[in-house]
């Protein structure tokens, strides 16, 4: 990957965030951003880190003690809110969720900053006044902006079956605080090679299409104590026409390697495909990654489906 490419100098950016390198940050940023041959993917991190640039210069920005610096604070303020939108808007997995979280952080930071401000010296009593209730209504539209902005990230976890680290945290009630955009840690792969797979590997070099010895094979490696292999025959079986089953097959082996986000994906599609393994595993997995609060809307959004499939234990 070149180092003038989208994806390589979003990256920089947020590295040049993260630094302090702000007039950096921005000019990487603006690159990727004014660039047609730019993934969903890099104008996605463009915009995410675009609003980080912004809300790090609001974190330095002094004290707004007249008209002036409070209308020039209340202008970053909105341009911070609308790259982070302009983040969220873009399809990305990861940076829809982490925006809105990020979104709600700096709009409650903001509040925060802006609630109690000095009123201007130079204004007469009747003037101070109408400032300050106009500041009161600002602050309370942040404060309602951030609360927004955090359930539409939890609320991604059922309209998306986006269950990554930050919609986690968003379903617990809590923001993302930091600047980097957490991943899910998968296990490294340990397991024995499965023994006695021959046959069934004949078959498929046959037919390499053939779903149900595509869902035996992963099932094979599951009992085997090879999830990572699993997940790859599983996948494959979802891709060349497996449904439900697989699906919920592909979450059990995605659950036994630590990849939460991409265990609920797959839970998610087999309970909408009406295996009631995919609902249990579904409240399993909620429990284990400890949002124990939303197991409950797993029954308001999924009807009790048929028998069948593989249940976490």
């Amino acid at each position: 990957m070149s180092l003038g490419e989208p994806e390589s100098l979003a990256r920089i950016g947020l590295g040049k965030v993260a630094a302090g390198d702000i007039e950096g940050a921005e000019g990487n940023l603006q690159s990727v951003l004014n660039t047609d041959s730019a993934s969903t993917e890099a104008i996605a991190r463009a915009h995410y880190r675009m609003a980080e640039v912004m809300l790090a210069t609001i974190k330095t920005y002094p004290t707004p003690e007249d008209i002036d610096l409070i209308e020039e604070f209340i202008a970053l303020v909105e341009v911070t809110q609308q790259s982070y939108l302009n983040a969220a808007r873009q399809g990305s997995v990861e940076y829809t969720a982490a925006a809105l979280s990020r979104l709600s952080t700096a709009m409650e930071y903001c509040a925060d900053k802006l609630d109690g401000v000095p009123m201007p010296a130079d204004l007469t009593a009747a003037q101070k006044q109408q400032v300050k209730e106009a500041l009161t209504a600002r602050v309370e539209n942040m404060r309602a902006q951030a609360k927004e902005a955090l359930q539409a990230c939890g609320d991604l976890a059922w309209t998306s079956a986006n269950f990554t680290p930050v919609v986690r945290e968003c379903l617990k009630g809590r923001s993302h605080d930091k600047i980097f955009v957490p991943y899910d840690e998968i296990t490294a792969r340990k397991a024995s090679p499965v023994k006695g797979l021959d046959e069934l590997r004949a078959e498929l070099s046959k037919n390499p299409e053939d779903v149900d010895k595509l869902r035996e094979l992963g099932e094979r490696f599951l009992d085997g104590g090879d999830p990572h292999s699993a997940r790859l025959v599983l996948a494959r079986a979802i891709q060349v026409g497996g449904g439900a089953l697989e699906q919920n097959l592909l979450g059990v082996a995605s659950y036994n390697i630590g990849d939460y986000t991409g265990a609920f994906e797959a839970f998610h599609r087999a309970a909408e495909g009406g295996i009631e393994a995919g609902r249990q595993n579904m409240k399993v997995l909620l429990q284990a990654a400890k949002v124990t609060s939303a197991m409950g809307e797993v029954d308001k959004r999924f009807q009790k489906g048929r028998d069948g499939g593989r249940v976490i234990k």
